[in-house]
């Protein structure tokens, strides 16, 4: 059977062996700890420090936290210190000492045992992502949740109406309770529904594609008076049905890198509204630059209590000055779209004279990417 060799069982153990002054000068070093930190006995006994071994801030760490300690109970466990090699590869380690005190309790000599710990630092980090990951998935699956748990409420109690009462002219023709010439002027007003309807449901998706999807990023630039323009080509009719204008006052140059749906979502829902609360004069929608666009219009205004309200997507929605109805879900979702992407909205108001509601717009890049 061998015998035991001390010398030959310190200089080759599985870790590291360290002596030091309480000023950080090494006094003695095993081999072991040399070969991790590519160095000869030679380059550091007596010349080098502490610091000069380990990765940067431990000396002042050592000098905050473990000589502190050391001088209070005597010893110290498992703290966590990077070695550093010459060529400065890095070794994460686990650091056990004990102090060698004088007469007086000052520290004469620190006895250190380093253990290398580069798999467990390994596997500390995958678990840690591993959670992350678990984390996101939870977190993305409440998501849907919320989203699956909205769009039903908002399409049982905002599309049922309007479909229903449609559904009902068609029966009552169709049973012989209404002549075709009779059921004629009512066209206008089914059509109405439908696209009102419609756009509900065209609003739905886009928000709740924008909730759902991981990333928001910029796309292929466009021009924000195009998106005006399709807004008032779709809404002109009801402009015109009470008497409004509809003006732009947007740069044809104006362009903007953002997703397209989102922005046109946005200005269709405050043109609208503006619509809706307008009963004389109409609608301008302007742009000081491409990610600040206001809305504003010469009707009824608002009362401080109410502006409150709508910057917070509070207001309960009500009848416009035709008696037009709404849920008034498409500021509430606007508020929505803004919190996810970090955007924020403004608005002033008199009352019987306007408001101007100004949405600001996060600037994204083609590179940006973030969770909404």
């Amino acid at each position: 059977m061998p015998q035991p060799n001390n010398e030959y069982d310190f200089e080759n153990a599985p870790c590291g062996y360290l002596s030091f002054h309480s000023d950080g000068t090494i006094i003695r070093i095993n081999q072991t700890l040399l070969r991790w930190i590519d160095h000869s006995r030679e380059e550091v006994v007596g010349i080098k420090k502490l610091g000069d071994i380990t990765v940067k801030g431990t000396s002042l760490y050592f000098e905050m936290f473990v000589f502190p300690l050391l001088r209070m109970q005597g010893y110290i466990n498992e703290i966590s210190i990077s070695t550093l090699s010459s060529d400065n590869v890095a070794t994460s380690c686990l650091l056990n000492a004990t102090a060698v005190k004088d007469d007086n309790g000052d520290i004469q000599q620190v006895n250190a045992i380093l253990f290398a710990i580069p798999d467990r630092k390994k596997y500390e980090a995958e678990i840690l992502n591993a959670k992350k990951t678990a984390e996101a998935l939870l977190e993305h699956k409440d998501r849907i949740l919320q989203v699956q748990r909205r769009i039903v409420s908002i399409l049982g109690h905002d599309t049922r109406a309007p479909i229903a009462s449609v559904y009902q002219f068609i029966k009552l023709a169709a049973d012989g309770g209404l002549k075709p010439e009779e059921l004629f002027p009512f066209f206008e007003l089914m059509a109405n529904q439908l696209d009102a309807t419609l756009i509900l449901i065209n609003d739905l998706l886009n928000w709740s594609n924008a909730l759902l999807n991981e990333t928001k990023e910029a796309e292929e630039p466009f021009t924000l008076s195009s998106v005006t323009e399709e807004v008032f080509e779709l809404l002109g009719a009801n402009a015109r049905s009470k008497g409004l204008y509809l003006k732009s006052e947007i740069s044809p140059s104006l362009t903007i890198a953002f997703n397209r749906p989102i922005v046109t979502f946005i200005i269709r829902n405050l043109v609208n509204n503006a619509i809706k609360f307008t009963q004389a004069g109409g609608v301008t929608v302007q742009a000081a630059d491409a990610f600040s666009i206001t809305v504003a219009d010469t009707g009824v205004g608002m009362t401080p209590d109410q502006l409150q309200k709508f910057i917070t997507g509070n207001l309960r929605s009500s009848q416009g000055t035709a008696n037009e109805q709404g849920s008034g879900m498409g500021l509430i979702l606007i508020n929505e779209f803004l919190l996810n992407l970090k955007g924020s909205l403004q608005a002033e108001s008199i009352p019987g004279q306007g408001t101007r509601i100004t949405v600001m717009l996060p600037h994204l890049t083609a590179n940006h990417l973030s969770p909404v």
